[in-house]
């Protein structure tokens, strides 16, 4: 038995020795030809001491193996190198390294009787670097010049051998490949194997280079074993200076280093020219302009933005804005655009006419016919704009009376179209999109007269298409739905989402339009109607319908979730889609409060600093929504009960109403007669919110806490004074006021700005309240727009308050029209007057001798009046009188009542003398018969029978009180002949 286990056992330990053998000469056991390892790698001495590579597998000189050549009956082979500068071979088949690159060593088998065998082996040469870093060039770039953020780098890395050969790129010397890598993404990035570095914000961060070959892979670190120590480089990321240069008369454009910056400034600038806190502030986020006067000082006068928008793109996509100023930058001056301490300087050059552009756009299209109104640009050689349609700087003003464009089609006959000249339109009547028409545009510069005393000419062609369009949707900035439809400021963009239940909820949308002639600017349906000319189709009218016109959505007779696609269209032009989310029912799902002050003031010698605060409660449903209804139930009381005998009503607060927009409202007072603390007191106030729902289910109950401190100041010494406004801005809008359906006045007064001003302590508490008549060294406050004052009538000083008044109404004679005639009514009206738009600073003033100013706020006035609407209607009439043949020309419709009262338009104005106090000493009205350079209109031609009408004027009533309009038009009419009609 003991001999049988042996068998078994030796024929198993030959299975292994057999199994064992290398693949090569299993394989060369069975052929009776000799074979040759078929490839070598081997790696140069690079001196470093660690072997010839990093990882000691491969040498600089190894065997190119053969076998089988014996027991076949072949000689010792014979070796040869294809390429002996790269790698040698000696007679025993040792290859020996020499330079990088890539030969083949031969071998050669004979025999007696045998054919001769050659085998191949292709061999490898490869070598490592000893250092690793980037050029000089570029190690320059990084540490000294730096890398601005936002721009891309492509750096350029070094190796070297233990020769101090260097590479800068490729592999026939050195083999390595090159890794890069940041010690801060947030500060730049920068390709792994490529090395583009990006800077992303600045600051400094580190660079490491360094060498890696490309064999013996770590799977564990994902990386290739590193041949050189890491190169440390301290990279700097430079801010990207910001970019200004002018685009127009009155405008210019800012070009940042990404969108994202582009954003920013937007955001901050837009709010300055809304929130008077935000305008006066010195805040580096807010771009601000200023003028550096032509004094000895070259002081600096701030000039006033008008609006910002995007240039060339929308948000996320552009990097530059373009500001619009209010008024004109000068020519041949110097201004200083300041955003995030930098300081750009804008040099305007002389306004010099110098290139023309003409195009067209649709103002109106149907199915076989459309009408393109004729736009003109006119630019210095530089490309600023100096006029267009929409207005021009005062060099060029009402620069299109030269402005001669012509059909270049001498055909007498073409049935495509047809144009007018005077009326600046083609009409159409081609179905053939692509028909064109070229017109030149030929403009006598009166302004810049040439050496033979004649106007400079300019001249232009350009095409105009039926298909061409006057609007581009930018972007669609957002949309959201609001209960009702309140302004645009008091939407709440988040809220998204629409209930079954609902009733009377509209889509709000707010879009970037470009329209020709018009810089970019976001535009809202907040008209909620077609004349804010947005349109709506609902994707799925059974789970969602909404008008078309105003964007009132109407839910589905049966509660559903889900989501419908409003289509939304501004002008016919598809802007977007609004995926409004519907739930079945709303109910009580978040709770909060404020209070009106964080610190409140009591003092016993100067009672009028006493307040009481006002602590307002939002509970709201899982949409968002107010959910304050009659089945919520509230308790706002002090929490501590040794702070509760301070206040009225054992600190239990009072509710006096309801916010605007519908939530509740609590008052907590200091109980009279109480001795307060001369110390700062903390008081936390706890507000309950229960829901006690109708259908049984379980009541909802939420809490939220309001604090504040409080103060007794009666021994306080004010330290420091401020300026306190009751509204930091002002709509100058005038509406009609209505009471159960009866018009019982307007709005004028509810424009009115109060005005206070207060001395603090040195805790920011309320010490006293100041007198601002100036008298008995007291205090003044001053209402400035610009350097001008506000005129008397305008502002009501009393004590220790001021009322300001944007819009007031006074007597004044009107014009009426007769017959064909503008009069004067002899018996004066309530009219309504307004205060330019723009920003009032108000400034608080010590009244002793020193008149140091204390404290400053800005008020800024807009106006959203809705404007009068005119259309063009001919350009010839026979009508034989000025306000005849301008009443033929146009046809002017009042929008809220789409009332036609072109009859009622007239032109001229009446001329009041003010004395120094502000009375009128003397009214003349300027009439055809009694006229002085109003500039309404303006008659040329050899008969006076061009009319150039600049303007007209119209009054509108609002309840008894008037307002006069005044209606932009600049457009000539031939009048007093029927030639050419």
């Amino acid at each position: 038995m003991k001999s049988i286990f042996k068998k078994i056992a030796f024929v198993l330990a030959l299975a292994m020795v057999i199994t064992m053998l290398p693949a090569k000469a299993v394989s060369a056991a069975a052929s009776n030809e000799p074979g040759m390892y078929k490839s070598l790698l081997l790696y140069l001495d690079s001196g470093n001491g660690k072997g010839s590579d990093i990882t000691g597998t491969f040498a600089s000189e190894r065997y190119a193996s053969v076998w089988g050549w014996r027991e076949n009956g072949y000689n010792k082979p014979t070796f040869v190198s294809a390429d002996p500068d790269i790698a040698t071979v000696n007679g025993s088949g040792k290859v020996t390294a020499v330079k990088v690159g890539k030969t083949s060593v031969i071998a050669t088998f004979t025999g007696d009787g045998m054919a001769t065998v050659e085998k191949t082996c292709v061999v490898t040469v490869k070598q490592n670097a000893t250092r690793a870093g980037l050029s000089t060039a570029s190690t320059k770039k990084v540490t000294e010049e730096g890398i601005e953020v936002g721009e891309e780098y492509q750096l350029v890395a070094v190796r070297k051998d233990e020769k101090g050969n260097t590479v800068t790129s490729g592999r026939d010397v050195i083999t390595d490949g090159v890794r890069f890598e940041s010690s801060n993404p947030e500060i730049f990035t920068v390709g792994k194997t490529k090395g583009k570095i990006t800077g992303v914000s600045e600051g400094t961060a580190k660079l490491y280079v360094w060498s890696v070959q490309s064999e013996g892979f770590d799977a564990e670190a994902g990386e290739y074993p590193a041949t050189t120590e890491k190169k440390e480089y301290e990279v700097k990321i430079v801010a990207k200076d910001i970019v200004a240069k002018q685009s127009a008369y009155n405008a210019f454009i800012l070009t940042f280093p990404n969108p994202e910056e582009a954003k920013a400034a937007l955001t901050e600038t837009k709010k300055s020219l809304t929130d008077a806190n935000a305008a006066v502030s010195e805040a580096e986020e807010i771009v601000k302009v200023y003028k550096v006067l032509t004094d000895s000082n070259n002081a600096r006068r701030e000039v006033f933005v008008g609006g910002v928008a995007y240039k060339d793109g929308a948000e996320g996509v552009t990097s530059s804005i373009e500001v619009t100023m209010f008024n004109e930058l000068d020519e041949k001056s110097t201004y200083v655009i300041c955003y995030k301490g930098q300081e750009m300087t804008l040099q305007t050059p002389e306004y010099i006419a110098d290139g023309l552009m003409l195009g067209g756009y649709a103002v109106e299209t149907a199915e076989d016919y459309s009408v393109q109104e004729l736009w003109a640009n006119l630019y210095t050689a530089d490309g600023i704009m100096l006029g267009n349609n929409g207005g021009s700087c005062h060099k060029y003003l009402n620069w299109q009376n030269s402005l001669v464009i012509e059909d270049t089609n001498t055909a007498l006959v073409h049935n495509e179209y047809q144009f007018d000249s005077i009326a600046r339109r083609i009409w159409f009547y081609t179905t053939d999109r692509n028909y064109k028409v070229t017109l030149k545009g030929t403009f006598e510069d009166w302004a810049n007269i040439t050496a033979g005393n004649q106007a400079k000419i300019i001249t232009a062609v350009g095409t105009v298409s039926p298909n061409d369009s006057n609007l581009y949707v930018n972007n669609f900035v957002d949309w959201c739905i609001v209960d009702g439809t309140p302004a645009n400021w008091d939407a709440n963009w988040s809220n998204k989402t629409f209930a079954s239940e609902d009733n009377g909820f509209h889509l709000l949308v707010k879009a970037n339009v470009t329209e020709i002639g018009r810089n970019a600017e976001d535009l809202c349906s907040d008209k909620y109607s077609a004349e804010d000319y947005f349109t709506f189709v609902s994707s799925n009218d059974d789970k969602l319908a909404v008008n078309k016109d105003s964007g009132e959505l109407y839910p589905p007779k049966t509660a559903t979730n889900g989501t419908v696609g409003i289509h939304v269209y501004y002008k016919g032009v598809y802007v977007g889609t609004c995926p409004v989310q519907i739930v079945a029912k709303r109910t009580f799902a978040t709770f909060s409060a404020g209070g009106s002050l964080t610190k409140m003031s009591y003092s016993t010698s100067h009672p009028d600093v006493n307040e009481s605060i006002t602590i307002t409660l939002y509970p709201k449903d899982q949409l968002g929504a107010n959910f304050n209804n009659g089945f919520m139930r509230y308790e706002v009381s002090v929490s501590e009960d040794s702070l509760k005998p301070y206040f009225a009503n054992s600190g239990k607060a009072v509710q006096i109403g309801n916010t605007w927009d519908g939530y509740p409202q609590f008052q907590l007072t200091v109980a009279d007669g109480v001795r307060l603390p001369e110390n700062i007191v903390n008081v936390r106030v706890k507000c309950v919110a229960t829901y006690i729902p109708q259908d049984g289910s379980r009541e909802i109950v939420k809490q939220y806490p309001v604090s504040f401190s409080l103060k007794d100041t009666t021994k306080s010494t004010s330290t420091s004074f401020r300026l306190s406004v009751n509204k930091s801005s002002v709509d100058m809008k005038i509406e009609e006021k209505w009471n159960n359906g009866v018009v019982v006045g307007n709005n004028v007064t509810d424009k009115n700005v109060t005005i206070s001003a207060y001395g603090y302590d040195k805790d920011g508490y309320k010490v006293e309240k100041l007198i601002l008549d100036g008298s008995k060294g007291n205090y003044n406050v001053t209402i400035k727009y610009g350097s001008v004052d506000v005129p008397k009538d305008n502002k009501v000083v009393s004590g220790n308050a001021i009322t300001f008044k944007p819009v007031i109404t006074v007597q004044k004679q009107l014009a009426t029209i007769s017959g064909s005639a503008v009069v004067l009514n002899n018996t004066p009206q309530s009219v309504i007057e307004k205060l330019d738009t723009g920003s009032y600073v108000i400034a608080l003033y010590a009244a002793d001798n020193s008149y140091r100013p204390l404290n400053s706020v800005l008020l800024n006035l807009t106006d959203s009046q809705t404007m009068p609407s005119m259309t063009w209607v001919k350009s010839t009439t026979d009508a034989a009188t000025i306000l005849s043949a301008i009443q033929d020309a146009v046809k002017v419709t009042y929008p809220n009542s789409w009332t036609d009262i072109t009859k009622q338009v007239y032109y001229g104005y009446a001329k009041y003398t003010k004395d120094a106090d502000g009375n009128v000493t003397k009214v003349e009205f300027i009439t055809e018969g009694n006229r002085t350079d109003d500039g309404d209109y303006t008659l040329t031609g050899t008969n006076g029978q061009n009319l150039y009408i600049a303007r007209l004027r119209c009054v509108v009533k609002f309840a008894d009180d008037w307002y006069e309009f005044e209606i932009p038009v600049k457009r000539t009419v031939v009048y007093g002949t029927n030639i050419y009609n």
